[in-house]
Order: C-alpha cells, then structure tokens, then sequence
C-alpha cells in the first residue's frame, strides 16, 4: 500500500484513482469488518481522501479528493437508514461477543474524553440490548470465564454470531497493544454510535418543545439544560473522532 502511495505522481487524481483502483479489491477481501475498516481508514490517509470516498469507490463510485468534499449539514450527522444503525450496532456487538473484555478498553477510551462508559440504552436494537447486558453479566460473575458463561447463557440466536464473530475478527491483547490500529477502528464505532444516540436524544428534545408543553409547563423537563448537556456530550464525542488515540492518550492504564 505504501509503495503504491510512494509514486511521484500521486497528487494527481488520476494516479489516486488507480492505486485505489489496485488496493480497494483486496481490502474488501479481508474477512473481519474491523480490519477492513482500519485498512480504508490507512488507505485514506496515505492519499489524503475522505473515508467515506473510498466506500463509496468500493460500491462503483467515484474517487475524490478529500478537499474537494462537501458534507450536507442534514446528513452530517445522522445515518442513511435504519439499517446502517442495525449495522452498526451488531458489528460492535460482534466485537465484544469475541472478547467481552473489550467493555473495559473501550469505557476506559470513553472516560479518557470524559464521557460516560457503555451502557445498555446505547443500542436500540432490542436483541443487541439484551445481548450487551447479558456481556456485562458475564464480567460481573466470578464463577466462570466471561467467554463460558457467554456460551452457556447466550439464545442460540446470538451464539452464531459469537461463533461467527471469533472467527471473523481476530483482536491481540488490548492491554499489551492497545495501539494497534484495529483497536482505533473499534473505538469510532463505540463512538459513532454513542453520537447515534445523542442527535437521537436531541431530536426527542425539539419534538417534545414544539409539540408537549402546553399548559403544565411545569410538568415539562428542562429541555434547554438537557439540550445543552447533549450539545456538551456530542462536541466531545466529535472530539474523540477527530483525534487518534493511538497517537494521544494512553488509555490502558
């Protein structure tokens, strides 16, 4: 990848389109999803486009250059569809099913930006629900190893995925290489879906003052204090996504 990206022409959008073109296919060949993404996100950085051209590239679209890029402001910040945040949660709910001790690296990166760690309400998928907090038991339980206990309690409609997730996704020790990329790539999706919930939460809160407070306003939350706490939690969550913290904080301590 980096020998493709070394050649003297790759300014040149043409010369980007075609190391894309060489590298794109086999990213797309690596089972894990995690591991995909990490390969994208490098292949971007080495020339210097957004992300989110090169998975557009991977489905017939065309290569951009990162500059040239131009969000629309109702899209920022808000998934395609429902199905892009069932996509979403299952795949961090794969990770943690291959090893549930990621709970501890991933809150540990959340309180590092002080925010509050995983939690149940952070899926909205009920079956992912369950499937987290039956994660959480599985840590809290001393009788048996987080992974046992998982395949003793599981349904057996999760178990597939547990099965599947093993061996999809390969993930090192955290807490010997927690700067290893495929942990960066974890660690945005815990944080892309916690920003799900918050522009989910705030949505809930411009519909409730344009259409609940009537006469018993004091019946009513603060919306403007509850709006600003989730103005608060989002900017540190943008926070967290434009920085790497495999070159910042060391969050396995």
């Amino acid at each position: 990848m980096e020998t493709l990206a070394a050649r003297p022409d790759i300014d040149d959008p043409k010369a980007k389109e075609e190391v894309a073109n060489q590298v794109l296919p086999l990213i797309e060949d690596v089972k894990g999803s995690v591991e995909r993404e990490a390969y994208r996100q490098r292949l971007a950085r080495l020339l210097q486009v957004d992300e989110r051209a090169l998975v557009r590239r991977s489905s017939g679209g065309t290569l951009r250059r990162r500059r040239s890029y131009r969000p629309k402001p109702e899209l920022a910040s808000v998934p395609q569809s429902v199905t892009d945040h069932r996509k979403l949660e299952e795949s961090c709910i794969k990770a943690l099913l291959s090893d549930p001790t990621l709970v501890h690296f991933v809150d540990r990166a959340l309180r590092s930006y002080e925010l509050a760690p995983l939690h149940p309400e952070d899926f909205a998928q009920t079956d992912f629900k369950e499937a987290f907090k039956l994660i959480m038991e599985a840590l809290e339980q001393e009788q048996d190893t987080p992974t046992d206990y998982l395949q003793e309690y599981l349904p057996e409609s999760m178990m597939d995925a547990m099965l599947g997730a093993a061996s999809e996704e390969a993930y090192p020790d955290w807490r010997f290489q927690p700067s290893d990329p495929i942990f960066e790539s974890l660690l945005r999706m815990f944080i892309r879906l916690r920003r799900i919930r918050i522009d989910e939460g705030l949505d809930q809160l411009v519909f409730l003052q344009r259409h609940e407070i009537g006469e018993n306003e004091n019946d009513q939350p603060d919306i403007k204090t509850i709006a600003q706490e989730y103005a608060q939690m989002r900017a540190k969550l943008d926070l967290a996504l434009r920085q790497s913290f495999a070159h910042g904080k060391n969050i396995s301590q």
